[in-house]
């Protein structure tokens, strides 16, 4: 960070400090909070929960939450945006302190939101909640239901870059502004004593290991996750590359969450799920039939255009003719 911001940070903490002893503490009912079940900071030591409840924090300019990407539970994990999914990544808890300011809680990880000095400028990241001016903001009024969160450490807000909207785009500190890609609506999540599982346990559970998964979470409630991890490229021949788990950004991968027939369901650990487990060191394994075979139904009553598939083996050495031979039979059978 340059000197000269450095300076405007110093100015911009004083305003913050001044405008914070002006207005006082969050109005609960502006947060969505009821007034009557929530505790407000107090002249006891240590922090105090601001409303006893969860709450997402969603993007004035794009309507998106701020998530923890891939539901990550390490210090210095960097915060972006992401379609909101209820997953207890992007949920948060606000404690209060008796001068005013206020610390965010991740539900997932249990880490504080706090400003990380990185080049070419902090970023707002989670770390473990030590107390300190980087963990610590302030609340202003942007607009009506939308607030600006001011660090307490740096005087900067925390800004979706670019004021870009699409899933992913970073967030980091830059000089306080008031417009809509600084602005926050606290939108408060009940689930009746439920706490939400995060994205990567809901994945994991549904058995997707990238891309887009939609079901329902441990608390009963519909999930669509856009993004179950990292997805491998195509591949483009046997054996050449990665075995295809989901194919590219922008396709959606359906081979989990169906029902699996065959002639033989297999043995022991080489089952005929293992087909579709996304797992390339998994298989299959059916011993003295001639003519096995093997069929998926897709889950639900969505209809889909299949646009591309893979076929892969942990078992068997693939060459060119035979790799041919057995996708035309399977291209056959398909149609």
């Amino acid at each position: 960070m340059t000197a000269a911001r450095r300076a405007y940070s110093a100015t911009l903490f004083a305003v913050a400090i001044a405008l914070l002893g002006a207005c006082g503490r969050i109005g609960y009912d502006e947060v969505g909070a009821d007034s009557s079940d929530a505790t407000g900071p107090s002249d006891s030591a240590g922090p105090v929960p601001l409303f006893d409840q969860m709450f997402e924090l969603i993007g004035k300019s794009s309507s998106k939450c701020l998530n923890v990407p891939l539901s990550s539970t390490s210090d210095g994990a960097l915060m972006e945006i992401l379609t909101c999914s209820g997953g207890s990544n992007q949920l948060f808890r606000a404690n209060g302190t008796p001068d005013g300011r206020y610390v965010f809680t991740n539900v997932n990880s249990g880490k504080c939101l706090h400003t990380l000095e990185t080049m070419p400028d902090p970023r707002l990241a989670q770390w473990t909640c030590d107390g300190s001016a980087t963990q610590a903001f302030a609340v202003q009024n942007t607009a009506v239901g939308y607030f600006s969160l001011v660090n307490m450490a740096s005087g900067f807000c925390p800004d979706v870059f670019g004021n870009v909207t699409t899933d992913t785009t970073y967030v980091h500190l830059w000089t306080c502004s008031g417009l809509d890609n600084q602005s926050w609506q606290f939108s408060p999540v009940y689930k009746g004593g439920c706490t939400p599982e995060s994205d990567a346990s809901f994945c994991a559970r549904s058995g997707a290991t990238c891309g887009a998964m939609n079901g329902v979470d441990n608390c009963g409630s519909a999930r669509a996750v856009v993004n179950c991890g990292p997805c491998p490229s195509l591949m483009q021949a046997c054996g050449i590359s990665t075995a295809n788990v989901c194919g590219a950004i922008g396709k959606v991968n359906v081979a989990q969450g169906g029902t699996v027939t065959a002639s033989d369901p297999g043995a022991s650990v080489q089952v005929m799920t293992n087909a579709f487990d996304g797992d390339a060191a998994t298989k299959w394994l059916v011993v003295g039939a001639a003519t096995p075979w093997i069929a998926y139904q897709f889950a639900g009553a969505t209809s889909y255009v299949v646009t591309s598939y893979s076929v892969t083996s942990s078992a068997i050495v693939c060459r060119p003719t035979t790799t041919r031979s057995r996708m035309a039979r399977l291209t056959t059978a398909i149609a």
